[in-house]
């Protein structure tokens, strides 16, 4: 008996790997939760308040990992600032990955600390938690600073878990959004980042409780 117990152990293990990769992939999901995800990110406007939209356009190395991609510029049409907005849904396991604060740094950007920030935007809903950080860029022709907010939704709320793919096992989709701008030293709450999330936020919830 005690000759076959180390290839049980190992078989045991294998399977309740391959278990869990099935719960954060959705790979046993009945429902293929990409139409929905796809109507949900078609209707956010392209206006939004004095924000006016427009199309950017996602590599298809990048844009294979999701059910659907939202990709825009949002230009403040007094003000002439613009926000660039990246809002892709599909199954947690792809959306769960490649969160800003490891993307940024592999990109030459100085490591940050990220700190958290609750943004109320509907009265209906909780305040949607994100992270946030200004991320610089130092190279020979001069020096890039960002403001970076990011954060993932599902369940109805906007949540940035410490192991996300373990919080959002088992979701039948999930959406990771991330607003970007080059920026000087303003107050985060004074930052056009932050304004514009207020009607995005508000216009994608209305578009989740349509689909559901």
């Amino acid at each position: 008996m005690r000759r076959w117990l180390p290839a049980v152990t190992a078989a045991i293990a294998v399977t309740a790997t391959g278990v869990v990769h099935g719960v954060w992939t959705g790979r046993w999901d009945r429902a293929d939760a990409a139409p929905a995800v796809a109507a949900v990110l078609e209707q956010i406007p392209w206006q939004l308040g004095e924000w006016q939209g427009q199309p950017l356009e996602l590599s298809a190395r990048e844009a294979a990992s999701y059910s659907a991609v939202l990709y825009r510029r949002y230009t403040h049409q007094r003000t002439g600032q613009s926000v660039t907005v990246v809002l892709v849904g599909g199954r947690p396991g792809p959306v769960s990955i490649h969160s800003p604060d490891y993307c940024y740094p592999a990109s030459g950007f100085d490591r940050a600390t990220w700190v958290p920030y609750q943004l109320p935007f509907d009265s209906a809903c909780a305040a949607a938690e994100f992270k946030t950080a200004l991320l610089t860029k130092t190279q020979a022709a001069g020096q890039t600073q960002l403001r970076v907010l990011w954060s993932w939704h599902a369940a109805g709320a906007w949540s940035v878990p410490d192991n996300p793919r373990l919080a959002f096992a088992g979701q039948r989709c999930l959406y990771k959004l991330h607003v970007v701008r080059e920026t000087g030293d303003e107050a985060l709450d004074e930052d056009p980042c932050v304004d514009l999330l207020r009607p995005l936020l508000a216009a994608f919830q209305r578009q989740v409780a349509v689909a559901e």
